[in-house]
């Protein structure tokens, strides 16, 4: 038997009691459940950094491409809504963006939202591309991702492209991968 547990991962409702009950030290990682330790990345201020980064290079649009969210978090990005109190990843890094995007002034018109899904971020270029492609010929265009994979997916595609770049593809995770790709 283990002297102590942490768990990274998603925790479901059924499993909070026995955790609670448990006479072990406990660390949540990246799960928030009141009562136990937990640590977590501070998505918000990173993707803000991200989007603040992004609209540094002053483009005409923002292409975001994000984890697929919830009709709740999906209503943030229409329309100028504070976030919610949720600890969700996708939840935190919206409103970063958000954040980021409100500071700077940049109009939400300007911003476009693509959700991909989560289990191919790999696809990300391929999805995005059909609407990336005209914007670039005539738009100052900044890709924020939500993750590392995504952003590399983009450039994967744009290596394969010719014609414009974007003025800015911003991940998020540092994953080790992502230097190799010049990603911010």
């Amino acid at each position: 038997t283990a002297d102590a547990l942490i768990v990274h991962d998603a925790v479901v409702a059924e499993l909070i009691p026995q955790l609670m009950a448990l006479r072990k030290p406990l660390t949540l990682v990246d799960t928030r459940i009141d009562g136990l330790t937990s640590v977590q990345i501070d998505d918000r201020f990173g993707a803000a950094q991200a989007m603040d980064y992004a609209l540094s290079k002053k483009p005409d649009r923002v292409l975001v491409l994000c984890m697929p969210l919830d009709d709740e978090v999906r209503a943030m990005t229409r329309y100028t809504r504070e976030s919610t109190n949720r600890s969700h990843v996708s939840t935190e890094r919206v409103s970063g963006y958000l954040d980021s995007l409100n500071r700077h002034g940049f109009d939400r018109k300007g911003v476009t939202w693509m959700e991909i899904d989560e289990k191919t971020p790999e696809l990300a270029g391929d999805v995005a591309l059909p609407l990336m492609a005209p914007l670039l010929k005539d738009k100052r265009v900044a890709v924020v991702a939500m993750t590392d994979r995504m952003a590399i997916s983009v450039l994967r595609t744009l290596e394969k492209q010719a014609g414009p770049r974007p003025a800015a593809v911003v991940g998020f995770d540092d994953i080790p991968e992502a230097a190799h790709w010049g990603l911010t």
